[in-house]
């Protein structure tokens, strides 16, 4: 399996991409296929046939086929098939012949984000204005993103209550600020106990916990750029007290803050 190392470093090329609506007579010929398939099923039914094994998938699935596998397929009368399909390849550096980390059939269910970055790329796509490769390549990374995010990690953002969506883009632009969950809570008219559970339950970590990585990030990013000393960069981070930052700053990333100087 590709390290999430690996993943970050990965740069995909669509070849070909349809917005596909499928007629009753709608399929596909079994051929080996020299690129890989990713398509999600948006609405209807299709079975796919991979090396000869049949793949039963509806609205809300994402089938996902390695290049150098034998593909066919075909959809129903009665539900046909209507889906976003990519054919793409990537470049890994250092690592060729690589497989994303997807199993064969990935059930999301029908997921408003996914469809409208689908929807994104579809329009960018058919429009083709000048530079539109670009904005599809990273309309594809997020696609992509979203994905390795269902298939890897626990604490997937998939069903990220709105609230919380919120609360976190205020941390983010306020983190250099004082912040307490009780402020928050009032901010947002939630009770403090409610907030720290649903916000747990929604992205995986405590309200102090996402607040400090978001300091401690901002603090490296700070100290890479050059300019700023450690305490310097801790107090813009909202850090008051230098060794406490510098405690937490190792905990996170391994290394003191000074690591990070230029």
């Amino acid at each position: 399996m590709m390290s999430i190392a690996e993943l970050e470093q990965l740069i995909p090329t669509v070849n070909y991409f349809v917005h596909r609506i499928a007629a009753p007579s709608w399929s596909i010929v079994r051929d080996m296929i020299s690129f890989h398939d990713l398509t999600y099923i948006d609405k209807g039914k299709a079975t796919y046939l991979i090396n000869d094994v049949p793949y039963h998938v509806r609205a809300g699935d994402v089938i996902y086929i390695p290049k150098g596998n034998i593909r066919e397929a075909y959809t129903y009368e009665d539900t046909l098939m209507q889906s976003y399909a990519f054919n793409f390849d990537f470049f890994v550096p250092g690592n060729e012949e690589v497989v994303l980390p997807f199993p064969t059939i990935l059930q999301i269910g029908r997921f408003n984000e996914l469809t409208d970055l689908c929807q994104d790329f579809n329009r960018t796509w058919v429009e083709k204005n000048p530079g539109y490769q670009l904005k599809a390549r990273a309309l594809f990374m997020q696609i992509l993103h979203k994905l390795l995010t269902f298939t890897l990690f626990s604490n997937s953002n998939r069903n990220l209550d709105p609230r919380i969506g919120t609360i976190k883009e205020y941390i983010i632009n306020h983190y250099f600020e004082p912040l307490e969950i009780e402020q928050l809570a009032e901010m947002f008219h939630l009770h403090p106990v409610y907030l720290g559970a649903l916000f747990k339950k929604c992205t995986g970590s405590s309200i102090k916990e996402f607040i400090t990585k978001i300091r401690i990030n901002s603090a490296e990013s700070l100290l890479s750029m050059g300019g700023y000393t450690v305490g310097e960069a801790a107090v813009r981070c909202g850090f008051e007290d230098i060794y406490y930052f510098s405690k937490v700053y190792k905990k996170y990333k391994g290394v003191p803050p000074s690591h990070a100087l230029r």
